[in-house]
C-alpha cells in the first residue's frame, strides 16, 4: 500500500510540474528546500517531503483534476513561486511583513523594477534564486550549521 501511496505522490507531483510550466532548476529547488531532498530527485522524498512539496506546488496554482485555463489567474509560474518562496521566508520569521507590497519593496531593491509583475523573466529568474539562496542559509541557520 505504501508503494502505491508513493508512485500516486509522485505521479502528482511529475504532472504539477507539467502543468505548471517549471523549469528544471525551479522544479529541483523545489524538491530541494521544500521537500528536504538535496538531490532534488523526487524519487529521494519521504512521505513528508512529498506532502511539503504538494502543498507548495498548490500555492503555486497547481489543482489536480481542473483544466489549466481554470487554475490560470494570470500570473505566471515563476510569479507564483517567487511569491511562495516570499511567504515561506516570512514564515520562517526571516521578514517582517509576508504581503504582496513588502514582496514589491524587495524587488524594487534587488532590479529596480517597482512591481514584480513588470519584471522581465530572467529577472524574475534571478529573484526565485536569490530567494532559494535566502532560504537555504536561514534553513541552515536553524540547523545550527
Amino acid at each position: 500500500m505504501t508503494d502505491e501511496i508513493r508512485r500516486r505522490d509522485l505521479a502528482k507531483i511529475h504532472i504539477a510540474k507539467k502543468e505548471l510550466d517549471l523549469d528544471d532548476a525551479v522544479y529541483r529547488g523545489i524538491i530541494a528546500i521544500e521537500g528536504g531532498a538535496p538531490s532534488g530527485s523526487a524519487a529521494d522524498l519521504d512521505g513528508p517531503g512529498r506532502m511539503r512539496v504538494l502543498r507548495l506546488l498548490r500555492r503555486l496554482g497547481w489543482r489536480p483534476g481542473l483544466p489549466r485555463q481554470v487554475r490560470d489567474n494570470g500570473e505566471s509560474a515563476q510569479d507564483r513561486l517567487i511569491l511562495a518562496l516570499w511567504g515561506g521566508l516570512y514564515r520562517m520569521g526571516a521578514i517582517r511583513h509576508g504581503d504582496r507590497r513588502a514582496l514589491n519593496g524587495w524587488v524594487r531593491r534587488m532590479t529596480g523594477v517597482d512591481d514584480l509583475t513588470l519584471c522581465r523573466p530572467a529577472q524574475k529568474q534571478h529573484l526565485i534564486e536569490e530567494l532559494k539562496r535566502w532560504q537555504a542559509r536561514i534553513e541552515a541557520k536553524n540547523r545550527g550549521g
